[in-house]
């Protein structure tokens, strides 16, 4: 079986290791009024030009809302409110080889969700880019031409999403 990891590159899984199926859950946010997504700089990255969507496992018990704001305060501080719309959802399963753990090979049952709020001022997110206190995540405000333009710059499990979004949301 062949595995990918976050920079796409391939994995032979050894036929000794065993799978574990896992569930996550992540959030693409659009900020309307100063036309910007919020994405995550991983502390795995190598370098400051990889992204990805703020999200991750869900642990037992959890529903998907209550999973999807517990990570989005742990990677960027702040959860959903009333203002943020959701627009958009996709799921898919893939085989996922993660960065830092040798022996540890995922078939990852993964849900994008897509929101948008209409003013930064309705997310109580600071005015410029920012660090996240509980796991000292870079916090950075992208704007879509840079996204789209550069999909080799992101965590490869979200590229799929953010093509689809572009052509549902920013191709007029």
């Amino acid at each position: 079986m062949i595995f990918k990891d976050a920079y796409g590159k391939d994995f032979l899984k050894p036929e000794y290791i065993q799978v574990v199926d896992r569930f996550s859950i992540y959030a693409l946010i659009f900020i309307k009024d100063i036309n910007k997504f919020v994405f995550i700089i991983p502390d795995y990255a190598t370098g400051t030009n990889f992204y990805k969507c703020a999200g991750g496992g869900i642990e037992e018990g959890e529903d998907l809302l209550y999973a999807l704001n517990r990570e989005l305060i742990e990677e960027i501080n702040y959860s959903l409110n009333q203002h943020f719309n959701l627009e958009h959802k996709m799921s898919y399963d893939f085989l996922f080889k993660p960065i830092g753990k040798p022996n540890a090979y995922w078939n990852n049952k993964q849900t994008f969700f897509y929101y948008t709020v209409d003013k930064l001022a309705q997310t109580n997110y600071p005015e410029e880019n920012w660090i996240s206190t509980l796991e000292g995540t870079d916090v950075v405000y992208l704007e879509p031409e840079f996204v789209f333009n550069n999909l080799d710059c992101f965590h490869s499990t979200i590229i799929d999403f953010l093509k689809e979004i572009q052509q549902l949301f920013f191709n007029q």
